[in-house]
């Protein structure tokens, strides 16, 4: 008998302002989803923030990635930072400018404090860029530590926090858009079979003209008569 196995509801935090920070979030997102036993619930739109303690760089794009894992916390931990080690993070400083910067918010209703890994992320509950995007992923999310939702917390934060995180219109990664990878590669096979039926065709073509050709030449040659082989 196969045991099914249990799953655990985790909220992942995505950060950049280096590089193509929209590019890096969305191939960050796609990455998570394919982890081991990993799948996509919900994610949140980009969003354009200021910077936080550190004043002098560029905006921040943020987002938030609600998934379904059979990871455990640390496991699930250790693959975000080798993900942040693929994309070669960079972090000059604390708060300074960061390549990809990927936060475990929440890991079902874990509460730990741990020196390696703390749950709920200890300031999650005090930044507009990870409180709007999750109130827009799920309203209803509350954090273990607290039981308070995303807006419940936003109500108690400054507005100028609130009033420099802006939605844009893409979203960070929709069920829709690994379809489509699906669809893609099925279509590019679809391609490659027409082109080899298409080259199949052509050949057998090529070499029904071969046979006619042949087969016309040798009916215009006739054999030789007695007589024209005495003339000769």
């Amino acid at each position: 008998m196969r045991i099914k196995q249990q799953t655990h509801t985790a909220v992942i935090s995505l950060g950049s302002n280096m590089g193509d920070s929209s590019a890096i979030l969305k191939s960050a997102a796609k990455k998570i989803v394919e982890l081991p036993t990993t799948f996509l619930i919900r994610a949140s739109s980009l969003y354009r923030t200021k910077p936080v303690g550190y004043l002098d760089q560029d905006p921040f794009i943020n987002a938030i990635l609600i998934v379904e894992t059979g990871l455990n916390p640390m496991g699930l931990y250790t693959h975000l930072y080798n993900l942040e080690q693929e994309f070669h993070r960079v972090r000059l400083f604390k708060n300074g400018p960061r390549t990809l910067d990927l936060d475990l918010i929440a890991f079902d209703d874990v509460v730990q404090d741990d020196p390696k890994l703390t749950i709920p992320h200890p300031r999650a509950q005090e930044r507009s860029f990870v409180l709007i995007p999750l109130d827009e992923a799920d309203p209803e999310f509350t954090f273990a530590d607290t039981n308070k939702t995303p807006s419940e917390l936003l109500a108690a934060l400054p507005q100028d926090d609130k009033d420099g995180v802006v939605k844009l219109k893409t979203k960070l990664i929709t069920h829709r858009d690994l379809h489509r990878d699906s669809n893609q590669a099925e279509k590019e096979f679809e391609l490659d079979m027409s082109a080899a039926t298409a080259t199949a065709a052509t050949a057998a073509t090529a070499a029904t003209t071969a046979i006619a050709a042949t087969t016309a030449t040798a009916a215009t040659v006739q054999p030789k008569t007695q007589d024209q082989e005495q003339n000769a």
